[in-house]
């Protein structure tokens, strides 16, 4: 798992369609999705990254949940959120999210 445990902003370009039955050419809505994910990325490489919202550390390791790939080709943009934009000033059980 990566280590880097920065908070990322992640817009992309997704597919849609697949209905589980005929439907008119007509009526296609051929329109892409733009998607927006939030989390940390905890496995990349060359092509690929995933990115998790939820992560659990405990003594058997970490784990996760929400994870989703994405194709960096599907990728518009990629922001790293500052931790001052979730939390407040104080340190370890003080700390406090923000109202945005």
């Amino acid at each position: 798992m990566n280590q880097d445990k920065k908070i990322h902003l992640i817009s992309w370009q997704d597919s849609k369609g697949c209905l589980s039955g005929w439907q008119w050419a007509d009526d296609i809505d051929n329109q892409a999705v733009f998607v927006t994910s939030v989390g940390i990325i905890i496995a990349e490489d060359e092509k690929s990254l995933t990115i998790a919202p939820h992560l659990a550390e405990n003594t058997d390791g970490v784990q996760c949940m929400g994870a989703v790939t994405i194709a960096k080709c599907q990728i518009v943009t990629s922001y790293v959120l500052p931790a001052s934009a979730f939390y407040g000033q104080g340190l370890g059980s003080e700390q406090m999210p923000l109202d945005v």
